[in-house]
Order: structure tokens, then sequence, then C-alpha cells
């Protein structure tokens, strides 16, 4: 009966191996999103966190190389914000669901948040 322990405690660990490294390729991934033919880009990777958001020329006429960079940051930050919320609810609506199971682990929801 250990034996069979034994491999399932094998399986477990192979198990964790393969999630962190999923985990590791969709955080490695990069999407872009575009709007208004190109103007707008959202770098986004495939744990739906916003890497970085560019803005063109045209979509920010007159407004100083400063102020669009800044603006450009401030976009990324709202994005990640909305999907931390869109994860936090979804994994206590979940969770809830769960029930005696307790709360789903911490990026269940998908969102990424490492600061690169």
């Amino acid at each position: 009966m250990s034996d069979n322990l034994s491999k399932l405690m094998q399986q477990a660990k192979e198990l964790q191996a393969n999630m962190k490294k999923a985990q590791d390729e969709l955080a490695a991934m990069i999407i872009i999103g575009t709007a208004g033919g190109d103007m707008v880009q959202a770098h986004v990777n495939g744990l739906h966190y916003c890497k970085k958001v560019i803005l063109s020329e045209a979509a920010t006429q007159g407004m100083s190389p400063e102020n669009r960079k800044l603006l450009e940051a401030m976009v990324a930050a709202a994005i990640n914000d909305a999907t931390a919320k869109i994860e936090k609810r979804s994994r206590e609506k979940l969770s809830a669901l769960a029930g005696t199971l307790g709360t789903l682990p911490e990026g269940f929801g998908g969102t990424g948040s490492d600061s690169n």
C-alpha cells in the first residue's frame, strides 16, 4: 500500500512541475491586441497581465513624448487593476461554489502580476 502512496506522491510532484512549466510558458507568451487601425496596442502575456500599452503619435497628436509615455503606463496600470479585480471576484465566486474545498490558489483566475 505504501508503494501506491509513493506513486501517488510522485504523480503529484510531476503534476506540480508540469503546472509550473505551463505557467512559465504562459507568462512568457506575449499577445498584441490592437484598436483604431493600430493606433493603440496592448501587449498582454498569457496570464492576462498587460506588459505595456503603445499609443501612436496619431492617437496622441499634440501630446509631448513624456506625457504620451505616462498615459501609456497609466492605461496599462488600469488594465491590470481591472484584471486583478476580475481575478479576485472570480476566486471568490468559485470558492463559494467549492464550499468545503476552501479558497482557490492565487493565480487561478489567470493573471500574472509580475512587475516586468
